[in-house]
């Protein structure tokens, strides 16, 4: 009775047609909201699982050991960690990693990397330790002032195909298709990438700096759609990819028991 009067009240809020099923698009707005509500336990979490030694305060080295773990803290260790605990921050910040080894393998360096330099900033005080208020910097990037200019950086570093600095309308496209996963929720004017690429370049020099690029996809990065899938793929019993409250009351228990992300939310 108590899952299906939640369901209930999720389809109410996340029904928008009104047709009492769920596609893809409505699903991942109404977890883009939900997450939304719910990051801010998500990140104690994380800090609390982080702060080994319960200072209030986390170390880099503590995020790779508590939360990263496996290869990455392996790598991050053997290649950025000195003899005596302290990091090499010259390395760290120095020259970049490869994004992909010689097998097109991801690369733990190149993500450390990335992952240092917002940690390095969200650092306010620069005394390599992060309080709880830097570390929802840390874990939010794409939210505070301090850390979407580094963000954007990468973003713009990663699809810069010529590495001029600049973006041209075919870079721009790859990178529009890649970000913008439901048109609907840009504004009208922007969910062409040709469209987007024309407002954005207000120089008119057919291509795009950072800055222009900075201000034209500021607060329109696309909502999480990774997880919204894994659900749909879980929950969908009949395969017409749309969700209705049976299948969701079915599956309720399987979904909490098999994805530790269930953990400590509310979002069903």
């Amino acid at each position: 009775a108590v899952v299906s009067t939640q369901s209930t009240g999720v389809f109410y809020e996340a029904d928008l047609d009104a047709d009492s099923l769920l596609d893809i698009k409505e699903l991942v707005l109404w977890h883009d909201k939900n997450d939304k509500l719910n990051s801010g336990a998500a990140f104690k979490i994380d800090f609390k699982k982080a702060d080994s030694n319960n200072d209030g305060l986390v170390s880099f080295l503590e995020i790779s050991e508590n939360l990263m773990g496996g290869s990455f803290d392996k790598v991050f260790r053997s290649k950025y960690v000195l003899k005596n605990d302290e990091l090499n921050r010259d390395r760290l910040l120095g020259k970049e990693a490869e994004m992909v080894d010689k097998d097109g393998i991801p690369n733990d360096a190149y993500m450390i990397q990335k992952l240092y330099k917002v940690f390095d900033v969200a650092d306010a005080n620069q005394d390599g330790l992060l309080t709880w208020e830097e570390f929802v910097v840390y874990s939010d990037p794409e939210s505070y002032k301090e850390t979407f200019d580094l963000v954007s950086r990468v973003n713009m570093a990663n699809h810069d195909k010529n590495k001029d600095g600049k973006f041209d309308l075919r870079e721009f496209d790859i990178l529009h298709r890649r970000i913008v996963i439901i048109p609907e929720l840009l504004p009208e004017e922007i969910r062409n990438p040709k469209d987007m690429f024309k407002k954005c370049d207000t120089d008119n020099d057919r291509s795009l700096s950072h800055e222009e690029f900075d201000e034209c996809t500021k607060g329109h990065f696309a909502a999480n759609h990774w997880e919204p899938s894994i659900i749909m793929k879980e929950v969908d019993q009949n395969n017409d990819q749309r969700l209705s409250k049976e299948e969701i009351i079915n599956s309720f228990e399987d979904i909490l028991e098999s994805d530790f992300h269930w953990e400590d939310r509310d979002e069903l």
